[in-house]
């Protein structure tokens, strides 16, 4: 079971790096997706073309995924990072970024998102293979 979170941490960089390396592609995305559910009610799904709701299950599965990495993150010895996030996410991001809707922001902040999620990625893979660092002592140790 922890080989198959850390596989899906991995698959969480990759996703991040895309989004990294064209985030103008990953933002005309965001935007359609938002936009088609937005349009879309409960009744409607069925209407949708091929496309469509193939995008929306793909959407949909990789949100549910990134979701649950981050709460099963919180089950490991790295929690207080995920916990870091988490609220990196609720408090900073998705509030400036729903402010920023439509503008050119949104292409920065895709990218500081990224960054930030990669690089948590890359310390919990690091720190479960090689460096074993107790994070808890070390973020409660920044704010003694």
């Amino acid at each position: 079971m922890v080989t198959i979170f850390y596989l899906i941490t991995l698959f969480v960089i990759m996703k991040n790096l895309l989004h990294l390396s064209s985030p103008i592609k990953s933002v005309k995305s965001y935007r359609g997706y938002k936009k088609l559910i937005k349009d879309m009610d409960q009744d409607s799904y069925h209407d949708l073309s091929d496309n469509d709701k193939q995008a929306v299950l793909f959407k949909s599965i990789l949100g549910i995924v990134e979701l649950s990495w981050l709460f099963i993150g919180l089950m490991t010895a790295n929690w207080i990072l995920f916990l870091i996030y988490i609220g990196w996410n609720a408090i900073i991001y998705r509030p400036i970024r729903k402010l920023s809707s439509g503008s050119k922001l949104d292409y920065s902040l895709i990218c500081i998102n990224a960054i930030v999620s990669m690089s948590l990625g890359l310390f919990v893979l690091l720190n479960h293979y090689h460096l074993h660092l107790n994070t808890f002592e070390i973020v409660i140790g920044i704010f003694k």
